[in-house]
């Protein structure tokens, strides 16, 4: 019979190795955000001059609004950056009113975008915190006017695939290209 070794005792053993730390990168961790941190504006005409509070009074169509200003000026607004079927064509109606039933009668932000040839004012409107203009091509009653926007783009882009408004058509047509053949009929 072989005998079996027998254990070293403790002590004889070498000490234990300690192990290495591994240093690793600190997760980052968020910076508090105040409005002190933020730049201010320094003059009216910086940040908030061009956003309005004014209150919707009339809606044309589905891409042209009429609102009340602060000094009780009525103020006709374009809605930049989308164009939405013209009173006469496929969806028209439609637009017009479900633009009417997101702002008449309400008070609604508009960011001022300039004006058009026409004089109108061009202007993104919310209202509780929602981008209409966006909505407007999200819900398929307006096209993305190369708004640059890319959110407009993939609103429309959705609008499309899901067949959604304007675009359960098989082939909608543009308003510019209704409005240019409705002039070449007469």
């Amino acid at each position: 019979m072989v005998a079996a070794a027998a254990a070293p005792p403790l002590a004889a053993l070498p000490p234990p190795i300690a192990p290495i730390p591994v240093m690793t990168p600190a997760m980052p961790q968020p910076i508090p955000v105040t409005t002190a941190s933020l730049p201010q504006p320094t003059s009216p005409t910086d940040a908030s001059s061009n956003v309005h509070a004014w209150k919707v009074v009339a809606v044309y169509d589905g891409d042209t609004v009429t609102c009340v200003d602060e000094n009780n000026q009525q103020q006709r607004v374009r809605l930049a950056g989308i164009d939405a079927p013209e009173s006469g064509q496929d969806f028209g109606k439609q637009a017009r009113d479900a633009l009417a039933g997101m702002v008449f009668g309400r008070t609604v932000q508009v960011v001022d975008d300039g004006r058009d040839s026409t004089g109108r004012w061009l202007g993104r409107l919310s209202v509780d915190g929602i981008d209409v203009n966006r909505r407007m091509v999200a819900t398929g009653m307006a096209w993305n006017a190369d708004s640059g926007e890319e959110s407009y783009a993939a609103a429309e882009a959705l609008a499309r695939s899901g067949g959604i408004g304007l675009w359960s058509q098989p082939n909608p047509v543009p308003p510019a290209t209704y409005s240019t053949q409705a002039t070449q009929k007469t």
